[in-house]
């Protein structure tokens, strides 16, 4: 207890230096990964395509000279402003930025200790590197989605904020323009809406946020219900019914989730991966935790996998916007499972395990991004176009 104490009181007076470290360490590990500059692949080809025509002509054209029928229109819009470097500054300015406001999002939801703690395992981590290495739109993605959540939150706390619900609103619809899988977040914000109505019996309160949040999709749903009706035989190519893979990305999805505790190499016993997958995700649900963050979560991975059938290789872009949740969720149940036991032993033995498990991502950090680093240096655009 005291040395707890002690801690919290560190935390306390060197909050913001220990912050300003993680963030000049994730600075520095984004400079060294992006030496050579940002890498593109099949996808950042597309994207630079459809902004030079955005520039231009203020049309969408894919690489291959059809239609940008894939993706929403928000990067291409933003890559338009800029030339490669000048986009390399605003991306760097993103990527630190989103790692702010994971921050202050945890801030407002757990004591300070576990808002670095969980931020700190992040920076360590492969994820803000995999998304912030390429040529992407998950880098900008994230920023709207924890910015948008901050004060989203904010005005949770303080109703008569209303610039918080505003400005959040505005965050959060552009983040559904970034990426299509925005709206999964959205879903999670209503999930979340309704379970706080349901207890406190306040109906008003939960049509204000249905009204909201479909305002904040609405452009979202706008695009792809225009793109359908201008571009049938394109976007008829991606269709596919919704849930059918849900199984089989189950089942990737738990591998990749499987790869942040332990390296995986040759072939993993899927339904292992799927039952550890399970088994923490129940404990995630029955943890004394916050709503809000959990029903985000659930949101998101649900409905990911009801997407049509994903790869393995993809799987780690995808899910790491929300891999921060994913950790923050980790962290608060270490430190619940230090505190049920007074066993010195059982203790070290636990506290080995998450030791070994860090040790382990810094580790695999290292290899990937002195692998991105080489790449960027040495052949940044040698990306095959499959189109």
């Amino acid at each position: 207890m005291k040395d707890e104490i002690e801690g919290k009181s560190m935390i306390e007076r060197y909050e913001w230096l220990l912050f300003g470290g993680l963030l000049l360490l994730a600075l520095g590990i984004h400079i060294y990964s992006t030496f050579g500059g940002l890498i593109w692949t099949s996808d950042s080809f597309h994207y630079w395509a459809a902004s030079r025509s955005f520039q231009i002509e203020r049309i969408f054209i894919a690489w291959d000279g059809g239609t940008y029928t894939f993706w929403p229109p928000l990067f291409p819009i933003i890559l338009s402003l800029f030339n490669e470097t000048a986009n390399y500054i605003f991306h760097i300015i993103c990527f630190i930025s989103s790692l702010l406001f994971i921050y202050l999002f945890f801030k407002q939801l757990y004591e300070k200790n576990i808002a670095l703690l969980s931020l700190g395992i992040f920076t360590f981590s492969v994820y803000p590197y995999l998304m912030s290495s390429f040529l992407w739109s998950e880098t900008i993605f994230t920023f709207l989605l924890f910015s948008g959540l901050y004060y989203y939150q904010n005005w949770l706390q303080y109703k008569q904020k209303n610039y918080s619900l505003i400005l959040s609103s505005i965050l959060l619809a552009l983040m559904c323009l970034q990426r299509n899988a925005g709206v999964f977040i959205i879903v999670g914000l209503s999930v979340y809406c309704l379970i706080i109505s349901i207890k406190e019996k306040n109906w008003k309160f939960l049509t204000k946020m249905a009204l909201v949040h479909i305002l904040i999709v609405a452009p979202s749903i706008f695009w792809n219900i225009n793109q359908k009706i201008q571009f049938p035989e394109e976007f008829n190519f991606s269709d596919r019914p919704f849930a059918v893979d849900f199984f089989i990305n189950l089942k990737t999805l738990s591998i990749e989730f499987l790869s942040f505790f332990i390296p995986l190499k040759g072939e993993v016993f899927p339904l292992i991966a799927v039952i550890l997958f399970l088994l923490l995700t129940t404990i995630f649900l029955i943890q004394k935790t916050k709503t809000l963050p959990l029903a985000i979560f659930m949101g998101y991975i649900i409905l990911f996998l009801t997407m049509p059938k994903f790869e393995l290789g993809e799987t780690g872009r995808f899910l790491a916007p929300i891999f921060p949740i994913i950790i923050l969720q980790l962290t608060l149940l270490s430190k619940e499972a230090l505190s049920k036991f007074n066993s010195r032993k059982i203790k070290v033995m636990i506290s080995i395990v998450l030791v070994s498990i860090l040790l382990y991502n810094i580790a695999r950090t290292a290899k990937n991004v002195s692998q991105w680093n080489y790449r960027s240096i040495h052949h940044p655009k040698s990306a095959k176009i499959f189109f």
